[in-house]
C-alpha cells in the first residue's frame, strides 16, 4: 500500500503538498531540474486556473472540467506547448489514482496536436563573415574578453554547440593533439567535435591570457571564465552572442548560430545524415531529418562556406 493512502487522505488537505509530493517523486524517478521545473509550472497553472485548493477540489472535478481547460490552452497556445502540457497532466493524474488521491484519471486519449515544422532562422555565408571579422576586430578594443568573446561565437558558428553544452566546457575537454573537444549534450550524449584552424588559433590565444586570470576555487577546470574569475553564466554567453551579432548587423539567439551551422553543413553537401546527427547530438535520427528538410528551402543563400582556415 502507498505510504500516502497510508497516512490517510483526510491528513493532506492542501492541494500545494500534494503538489510537491509529485515533483519529489519525479524527482526520486530520476528527472532532471530543468524537467523538475517544467511540471511544476504546468501543474501549478493547472490547478490556478480550476481554482484547485484542497484535495477535495480535486475530487469534485469532471471530465468536461479538464477537458475545458484544454481548450482553454489550446486557443491560447502552441500545439507542441499543449501536446506537453496534456502529457504532464497524465503522468499527474497517474499519481494522484495511484495514491489514492483520486478514483480514475480525467484525462482521456486524444489524437496529438499537428505541429507545424519549425521556420529555422539562420545567417547566410555574408552574415557569418561580418559576425566574425567584427569579433575578430573588437579583440584589440575589448582586451582579454575580447578575446573571450571571439572564441565564443567561433565556437558556435563552428561546432553547432548549444549555449549550455559552451559553458560546460573544461579544459581536459579540449585534445589539443587532435583538435578536437569532448562534449556530453542534451540527455547525456557524448560527443567529439573538431575545431577548426581558425578556432584553434583563437583557443590558443584565450588559454595564454587565461592562465594569467585569477580564478575563483572550484572554477578552474571551466574554459570561459567571466571578469569576476567564475565559470561564465549561460545569459551572458547569451548576451555576447547577441551583443556581437546585432553590431554585425543581423541580431540572432545563441540558438540562431545552431542553426547556423546546421545550415552551412546541409549546404556544403559534406555530411550524411549520420553524421549531421552526430555533429548535431540529435538522439532521433528523425529530428536531424526534419533539421535538413525545414533547412534546404534557404540553402541558396548558404552555399559557401565561411573562413575558418
Amino acid at each position: 500500500m502507498s505510504k500516502f493512502i497510508s497516512e490517510g487522505i483526510g491528513n493532506i488537505m492542501d492541494i500545494v503538498e500534494i503538489g510537491n509530493m509529485f515533483i519529489e517523486q519525479l524527482k526520486r524517478d530520476g528527472k532532471k531540474p530543468l524537467t523538475l521545473d517544467s511540471y511544476k509550472r504546468d501543474i501549478d497553472d493547472f490547478h490556478k486556473r480550476l481554482k484547485i485548493k484542497t484535495i477535495e477540489d480535486l475530487q469534485s472535478l469532471g471530465r468536461k472540467d479538464v477537458s475545458d481547460y484544454i481548450n482553454e490552452l489550446i486557443d491560447e497556445y502552441a500545439p507542441t506547448t499543449v501536446n506537453h502540457r496534456i502529457a504532464v497532466l497524465k503522468v499527474y493524474y497517474s499519481f494522484l489514482v495511484f495514491n489514492g488521491y483520486v478514483k480514475e484519471s480525467l484525462i482521456y486519449e486524444r489524437k496529438k496536436l499537428t505541429v507545424p515544422p519549425p521556420k529555422y532562422k539562420f545567417l547566410d555565408t555574408d552574415e557569418m563573415d561580418a559576425l566574425l571579422e567584427l569579433a575578430d576586430n573588437l579583440k584589440a578594443e575589448r582586451g582579454y574578453l575580447g578575446v573571450r568573446d571571439a572564441l565564443v561565437i567561433q565556437i558556435c558558428l563552428s561546432t553547432g554547440l548549444r549555449i549550455f553544452e559552451v559553458r560546460k566546457i573544461k579544459i581536459q575537454d579540449i585534445n589539443f593533439r587532435e583538435g578536437s573537444v569532448h562534449i556530453i549534450g542534451k540527455g547525456d550524449i557524448e560527443g567529439t567535435l573538431y575545431l577548426p584552424a581558425r578556432t584553434l588559433r583563437t583557443l590558443q590565444e584565450w588559454l595564454n591570457i587565461r592562465s594569467e586570470l585569477k580564478i575563483k576555487e572550484g572554477h578552474e577546470d571551466f574554459l570561459f571564465i567571466s571578469n569576476r574569475g567564475t565559470n561564465i553564466s549561460k545569459r551572458r554567453l547569451q548576451q555576447i552572442v547577441e551583443e556581437y551579432s546585432e553590431m554585425a548587423g543581423k541580431k540572432v539567439s545563441s540558438h540562431k548560430l545552431r542553426h547556423t551551422f546546421a545550415t552551412q553543413m546541409v549546404g556544403s553537401g559534406t555530411c550524411t545524415d549520420e553524421e549531421l546527427q552526430g555533429m548535431l547530438r540529435h538522439k532521433h535520427k528523425t529530428t536531424t531529418e526534419l533539421y535538413r528538410h525545414t533547412l534546404e528551402i534557404g540553402l541558396k543563400k548558404s552555399r559557401q562556406m565561411p573562413s575558418f582556415a
